[in-house]
């Protein structure tokens, strides 16, 4: 049985109840990492985070905030694993290294950024690298010539968390292949972008990509099938209003509690582990 306090109605049948721990003031990082993990598990257009807080939802800290969920996090390192690739193979495909050889190569890839998808520099500094490499006039001519052998088109596959360049049919893509790609500046295009998340007050437009919020009083007598209950600060003096938040989930309910109110949930409570948060 769950229960809060004295209280026997807080079951939640056949769900799962999530205790979420974060340091005070580190709120938004913590409600974008488990509506990240909501948002994973297909289950965001079915979750409402609730605000257990004193102040209207239009003044908390989390209101309208955004959160960028990436389809695809491995564009960098396909890039950087496709370049690796020409290196290995640059001596008997009539390519030249550039000025600062591998060396160079290597740095200039450990600069492209750690964004969800390819900023306009990380697009041009690979530009410039492809473009750094010296393409024999023969090997060049015939790359570009070729209807069969070498011009099979590279596309971007993606699928959850992992990223691959592939070309359109079976056979070895050459470092020239690969060079005259990357020296596109489309050669982006086809990565998968990000996902932008708004948590939106929920007597505000929502739109694509919005997730509601409420004050725990204004969502008494709704339910929905995932609540994410944010409380900040002492509840002792709102029980009435934590009880009414962790009673609205029907299949799962998160609870971020902050230091202070961690002390005032009640031990008797039984947790779930039925999500993953990064911390």
């Amino acid at each position: 049985m769950r229960c809060f306090a004295t209280l026997e109605k807080t079951r939640l049948p056949g769900g799962s109840a999530v205790l979420v721990p974060y340091k005070t003031g580190e709120e938004r990082q913590a409600l974008s990492n488990v509506l990240t993990d909501v948002y994973q598990k297909d289950g965001i257009d079915k979750t409402v985070v609730l605000w257990g807080g004193l102040e209207p939802v239009e003044q908390t800290p989390i209101a309208n905030m955004k959160v960028v969920v990436s389809e695809a996090h491995a564009w960098k390192e396909e890039v950087t694993l496709q370049f690796e690739r020409v290196l290995r193979r640059s001596a008997p495909r009539g390519l030249t290294l550039p000025r600062g050889g591998r060396k160079w190569v290597k740095e200039e890839l450990a600069r492209l950024s750690n964004a969800p998808y390819p900023m306009q520099a990380d697009i041009e500094r690979v530009q410039r690298i492809a473009t750094s490499f010296k393409i024999s006039h023969e090997v060049r001519a015939k790359i570009e010539s070729s209807r069969t052998r070498f011009r099979r088109p590279l596309h971007w596959v993606g699928a959850g968390s992992t990223l691959a360049l592939k070309r359109g049919s079976q056979g070895l893509t050459w470092g020239t292949e690969l060079l005259l790609y990357f020296a596109r500046d489309s050669w982006h295009e086809g990565i998968p972008k990000p996902t932008i998340l708004r948590l939106t007050p929920h007597n505000a437009a929502m739109e694509r990509g919005s997730v509601p919020l409420y004050s725990v009083p204004d969502f008494k007598g709704l339910d929905r099938d995932i609540v994410i209950l944010l409380l900040r600060g002492r509840t002792l003096a709102q029980k009435a209003v934590v009880y009414v938040g962790i009673s609205r989930a029907k299949a799962m309910l998160v609870v971020l509690a902050d230091d202070l109110a961690m002390r005032d949930l009640p031990s008797s409570f039984q947790w779930d582990r039925g999500i993953t948060v990064r911390g």
